[in-house]
């Protein structure tokens, strides 16, 4: 696994939370966890049993365009005996709309290979036990409170080493704290979160989506010991933001799926269980992906400049207005709802070595975008109800730089590569 700009791979952070109360204090302490199951429920809550002896615990790369075909994303995990059955999703345009497509596929857990291609199947059931989140008050990209709640009381908040956040979605369809954390299921006392990050946006204008599934939190609720597992970040262009991680538990084992990898976890975690990358993503994906990422980036840096130097040049200067906006920059989602491509995302949260060829592209490409997205056109467009005005407005003369054009005569004119 390459060296990444990002926060390093396998970290485990041990914390046992000694009050039992949402505002207490926290300590850390020795010991392991009492071992006292809770009632069952029927979604995502198991009882551990003893774990496999030939299990290698941690993170594994799984192919799934060969069993699922491209574009897919682990959405859901059924274990039976030695197979694991694999629900993914794919995103797919039908009739206009995109539309989520399920299906499933066998993963021998000897080989950890798909023994045949996928079937259809049916969207998964997510976590529906007796534990649930609540979250404090929002406060700019800051981390919020996370309370954990049992049958409507709350029991206990995670402390400030184990940051929450939540993401301002413009119109919110929901409390934003649980677009950043969610549960994911139970192994016995042990409570099995997954948590987003970074807090703070790459690109100001960023102003949600851009946070990853980053962190795995196990936490015991009888004893408050809990455990933190980072997730290896994705080369891919899957779009998991809105995807809950998916959760199952057998033989003392469980597994963790988000986007291609897969996680395998003691169901009792302790202090010396420390997780790894034991199956890396191809280098050949990664290049690959890489490549892909930065093609991406360089076409929404050049879309957006060719749109606004069309706004500038034959609406605002020529007054014609049989001009097709198709622009992800002259968009209402961007300007009224904060949302910019899926790519920018992609790209900024993308595993680079620092100071590599890539690194130094990317890095010129966000600058380059930075400067688009400092352009005031597009909000005057909106602003202002006719082109004359907006003419008058800048006094004729483009109002700020455009990547991969020059000013001349009062127009922006393409610079020749």
């Amino acid at each position: 696994m390459m060296q990444v700009a990002r926060a390093g791979l396998c970290v485990l952070v041990s914390i046992v939370i000694l009050s039992g109360c949402a505002t207490g204090t926290t300590a850390i302490a020795p010991g392991e966890p009492q071992n006292k199951n809770k009632t069952a429920t029927p979604k995502n809550v198991t009882s551990p049993l003893s774990p496999a002896s030939d299990i290698s615990f941690g993170w594994r790369y799984l192919d799934l365009t060969s069993a699922f075909g491209p574009n897919s994303q682990i959405v859901g995990l059924k274990p039976q005996d030695s197979v694991l059955t694999v629900i993914a999703a794919q995103t797919v345009q039908s009739d206009g709309l995109m539309n989520d497509v399920y299906a499933a596929a066998p993963l021998h857990l000897s080989t950890w290979a798909f023994t045949s291609q996928s079937h259809p199947a049916e969207a998964p059931v997510g976590y529906s036990g007796q534990w649930s989140l609540k979250f404090g008050p929002m406060n700019g990209h800051r981390p919020v409170t996370v309370t954990l709640i049992h049958d409507g009381q709350a029991v206990f908040s995670l402390p400030p080493s184990i940051p929450g956040y939540a993401s301002e979605v413009n119109p919110p369809p929901g409390d934003p704290g649980s677009f950043d954390n969610r549960i994911l299921g139970e192994s016995g006392p042990w409570l099995w979160l997954a948590m987003k990050g970074p807090g703070d946006p790459p690109l100001p204008e960023l102003v949600w989506g851009y946070r990853v599934w980053d962190r795995i939190v196990a936490i015991n609720t009888d004893t408050r010991q809990t455990f933190v597992y980072s997730i290896p970040p994705s080369t891919s262009s899957v779009d998991t933001w809105g995807v809950t991680p998916a959760f199952a538990e057998q033989n003392g084992v469980v597994y963790i799926g988000t986007g291609s990898w897969l996680g395998v976890f003691p169901a009792k975690p302790s202090a010396t269980f420390k997780t790894q990358v034991v199956q890396p993503e191809p280098a050949s994906v990664e290049k690959q992906d890489e490549k892909d990422m930065l093609k991406a980036l360089q076409q929404v840096v050049e879309t957006g400049a060719d749109s606004v130097a069309l706004l500038w040049n034959e609406y605002i200067m020529r007054g014609k207005t049989n001009i097709p906006w198709n622009s992800w920059i002259l968009s209402p989602l961007w300007y009224v709802h904060g949302t910019l491509p899926h790519d920018i995302a992609w790209a900024v949260n993308f595993p680079l070595e620092e100071n590599s060829e890539a690194f130094q592209q990317r890095a010129k490409l966000l600058a380059d975008l930075e400067t688009l997205l400092k352009n005031p056109l597009p909000y005057a467009y909106v602003a202002y109800t006719s082109a004359p005005d907006l003419r008058k407005h800048f006094h004729a003369q483009p109002p700020a730089p455009l990547p991969g054009y020059s000013v001349e005569q009062g127009y922006y004119v393409k610079n020749h590569k």
